[in-house]
């Protein structure tokens, strides 16, 4: 069974179904990141460049509008129907119903969903490491570092919105709370609770804030870099840097903080009209800077 809005349903034939769809268009995805991030820019398609990239902007679109979906508004159909539509497109977690894998307790479960974007990185080590030995004159650090930075930052928000969703609570009239997506488990008040709270911190720190960490490395050493000629860092760092005009090197940093903040205050924020505020708040300086850059 798995849980969804406070009403137990039973899991489907379907539901597994999906997720070994989901597991292996992930992995085919993984296939043709790593072999794109291997080609020098100047052998790949362009009409592919610009398809891929046209396909990252709309799996930010999803998780953006994921995250909104997040806040604690009463939506109204049709509304509804499109955020829920969205969550699941979005590849949130969430929406696969991994509970249908019996995957243990709450905890457990959670665990396992914040595993998943290791597991992704085991995927790319075998497949470098497949293809080092089929040609051991490849480089392949670089364009590892890099198909995984490709990876961090596609689904950055739907990694971050997995980290953080023990803080993401709802009230009881007697003052308790629980987990929105775990309703059965009680926030502050359940060793399973405290369980999935440790694990998220660590999800945090390995994820959303260490992506980060490494954007704003990789901008601030940018100028020195290209001066020196500093290819290998180029090759390493094509992540952060190739959406953008040299000239406007730095703007991955606001993209990726930008990400960050946007699930972080409908997940950590308490209900109310604080975090609505603050998304709003962000959304207007995002378009701002982006009219200010274009």
């Amino acid at each position: 069974q798995y849980m969804e809005e406070g009403v137990c349903y039973d899991c489907q034939a379907h539901h597994i179904v999906v997720i070994v769809l989901v597991a292996i268009a992930g992995v085919l995805c993984l296939l043709y990141l790593a072999k794109a991030s291997a080609m020098a820019l100047t052998t790949q398609n362009p009409q592919m460049t610009i398809f891929v990239m046209i396909l990252g902007q709309l799996l930010t679109f999803l998780q953006v509008s994921a995250a909104i979906g997040k806040l604690p508004i009463n939506w109204t159909t049709p509304f509804l129907h499109f955020i829920n539509i969205l969550s699941y497109l979005s590849l949130g977690v969430g929406a696969l119903k991994l509970e249908c894998l019996k995957l243990g307790s709450d905890s457990q479960a959670f665990s396992f969903q914040v595993l998943i974007p290791l597991a992704l990185v085991a995927i790319l080590i075998i497949i470098f490491g497949a293809a080092k030995a089929a040609r051991p004159r490849m480089v392949v650090f670089n364009t590892f570092t890099n198909s995984i930075g490709q990876l961090a930052l596609t689904l950055y928000i739907t990694f971050t919105l997995t980290a953080l969703v023990p803080f993401h609570c709802y009230g009881h009239p007697n003052g308790e709370s629980s987990v929105v997506q775990y309703p059965q488990v009680r926030c502050n008040n359940d060793s399973d609770h405290a369980t999935m709270v440790a694990v998220g911190i660590v999800g945090f720190l390995i994820y959303p804030a260490f992506t980060v960490c490494l954007v704003l490395f990789a901008v601030w050493q940018y100028p020195k870099k290209i001066v020196s000629a500093d290819l290998n860092f180029v090759q390493r760092f094509r992540f952060v840097f190739f959406r953008w005009s040299p000239e406007r090197y730095w703007f991955g940093a606001i993209v990726v903080l930008r990400n960050l903040l946007l699930p972080v205050f409908p997940m950590t924020i308490p209900e109310g009209a604080a975090d609505v505020t603050a998304v709003i708040l962000l959304l207007w300086l995002n378009l701002v800077l982006l009219d200010i850059v274009m």
